[in-house]
């Protein structure tokens, strides 16, 4: 037998996932257009390479591993 309730769950649990593949896709090509964007006009202002002295992902930024929010003068001990 072919349940017709299963088979509509089915199919609204098919249309929701492609509906969140969608606006993924969606964000994704906006990100892509961006960047090209960016590259485009790079070009027309007349560059051709960007120099990168090092790996850009090796960084000597400093990262606080704490989470420092103002909360008024510190209790006293």
């Amino acid at each position: 037998m072919i349940s017709v309730n299963e088979n509509i769950k089915a199919c609204k649990d098919n249309i929701n996932q492609l509906m969140n593949q969608r606006n993924d896709i969606t964000s994704e090509i906006l990100r892509i257009e961006g960047a090209l964007r960016v590259f485009t006009d790079m070009e027309k202002a007349g560059v051709t390479e960007i120099p990168v002295s090092k790996n850009p992902l090796e960084t000597t930024e400093v990262i606080d591993a704490v989470d420092v929010q103002a909360s008024g003068p510190e209790p006293e001990q």
